[in-house]
């Protein structure tokens, strides 16, 4: 299939992994386009992106396509998508390097699944981060179940914690196939209905 690697700016994993998968689809729009279009361009370097403000980027954008998610997702739902051409983005811990330090740290982030390895126990993923310690494109899949979940602010000063959200970019036309895989259009009111509040 061919995904083309994108590097992203400072907290755009979100709009960078959603401008791959578009771009996958034939569409070019810009990590700050969406970044913009999804309301989030004076916080993103801070706050980063959720899901649902990623959808109303697409809704705007790119309005004959839809984002797609599924909340507590297993291997077999990123290899589904797979076995219908698309690739699945996820949102979980990654692992970053300290600038000129050894040490490292944890935060949540956005990638993409382009292939699932179960002879190997590995997946194979895009990363957008030059600084994560899986940007050379694998994760074991036990140490990614382990980090396949993510805390966002839904309500101003409150975080909520959600667990194995795959997403995917598809076509109003691929719709009903996704959605009989159990993944839905994204929305606020999807995201909140998954989160556990903290």
């Amino acid at each position: 299939m061919g995904l083309r690697r994108q590097v992203q700016l400072v907290g755009h994993c979100g709009p960078t992994c959603i401008s791959m998968l578009l771009e996958h689809q034939g569409v070019q729009l810009s990590q700050e386009a969406i970044a913009s279009a999804a309301g989030v361009a004076s916080t993103i370097s801070s706050l980063g992106s959720r899901i649902d403000q990623l959808a109303t980027a697409i809704n705007t954008l790119a309005p004959q396509f839809l984002l797609m998610g599924r909340y507590n997702s297993g291997i077999e739902h990123i290899e589904a998508m797979l076995s219908l051409r698309m690739y699945a983005g996820v949102e979980w811990q990654g692992r970053f390097h300290y600038e000129n330090s050894h040490l490292q740290f944890d935060i949540g982030h956005y990638s993409i699944v382009t292939e699932v390895d179960r002879a190997r126990g590995l997946l194979e993923i895009v990363d957008p981060d030059d600084k994560s310690v899986f940007s050379h494109g694998s994760i074991a899949i036990k140490e990614f179940l382990a980090r396949w979940w993510e805390d966002n602010e839904m309500v101003k000063g409150s975080k909520y914690r959600s667990f194995g959200l795959a997403f995917v970019v598809a076509s109003r036309i691929q719709a009903s196939e996704v959605e009989a895989l159990g993944f839905e259009p994204v929305t606020y009111d999807f995201s909140m209905r998954s989160s556990i509040g903290l």
